[in-house]
């Protein structure tokens, strides 16, 4: 018996990934990681100083402003110097209209638990509020399990 052969069929070729995976060399890799730290370092030494300033003007200054003052101002100013780049940002957050209301709920907590930092800041010593904010990472794995079920 000779075996018929087929009509040569191609074989099928994968589909092109949308992102192609990109190849790091580990300089680049090393390099990330430095600047992430230095980002990191960064950011840490301006919630210090923003802290210390906010202990001040909340107990020590006279006269003491209330914290939810000092959150209205630090959000004040905030939007004040990224209002260039906020503008596409807000028009493509209330284009989604289903997650409006969980955006609103969050900027609400956001806010209130801003003020509850500034309230505890000008209250107790600021080494023993920042020992309690390690606190949070254990309430957010908590939270994620309860209402997540993660």
């Amino acid at each position: 018996m000779v075996a018929r052969k087929s009509p040569s069929v191609p074989p099928k070729q994968p589909a092109p990934l949308l992102v192609q995976p990109a190849r790091k060399s580990s300089e680049t890799v090393s390099y990330h990681a430095g600047k992430a730290a230095g980002f990191k370092i960064a950011s840490s030494l301006c919630f210090a100083v923003m802290n210390g300033l906010s202990r001040y003007v909340t107990r020590e200054s006279s006269p003491p402003l209330p914290p939810h003052v000092v959150v209205f101002l630090q959000n004040l100013i905030g939007a004040v110097l990224l209002a260039g780049s906020m503008d596409q940002s807000i028009s493509q957050l209330w284009r989604l209209r289903q997650q409006r209301s969980l955006h609103m709920f969050r900027i609400v907590l956001a806010v209130g638990a801003s003020i509850a930092w500034y309230a505890s800041l000008s209250l107790m010593p600021m080494a023993q509020a920042v020992a309690l904010s390690f606190t949070g990472p254990v309430f957010t794995v908590l939270g994620s399990w309860a209402f997540l079920h993660e």
